[in-house]
């Protein structure tokens, strides 16, 4: 009989280096930034950027768990990489948001940042 190997689960979270987030003073457009790896061994797949409509009531700086997340990217790494560095832009309508950011790898593994950043967009 032929022996066929199982894949080995990979189940080691990618990491965050760094991420950021600039509103550009005039424009409306919000430049979200990131350094990310993968040490897992199945590669970078995606980041997602995330949004919440900072709220009074249920989404402020003190209550969080009442967001409502939208997904507002979800950019493909590139092929094979283990480390990625990257931004995209987001041009939200006037007001003050939460934005956070995912990332995931190839084998499903799902790391969110530890704390949402505020922006206020005029």
């Amino acid at each position: 009989p032929v022996t066929i190997p199982r894949p080995i689960t990979e189940t080691i979270k990618p990491t965050i280096i760094t991420w950021d987030i600039q509103p550009r003073t005039g424009s409306g457009l919000v430049t979200i930034s990131w350094s990310v790896t993968d040490s897992g061994g199945s590669y970078l797949n995606r980041v997602e950027v995330k949004r919440a409509i900072f709220d009074s009531l249920n989404c402020n700086d003190t209550i969080k768990t009442g967001c409502s997340w939208r997904s507002i990217s979800s950019i493909t790494a590139p092929l094979n990489r283990n480390s990625w560095s990257g931004n995209t832009t987001n041009s939200p309508a006037s007001g003050t948001y939460w934005y956070g950011l995912h990332v995931l790898d190839n084998a499903g593994n799902r790391t969110i940042e530890s704390a949402p950043i505020k922006v206020v967009v005029q």
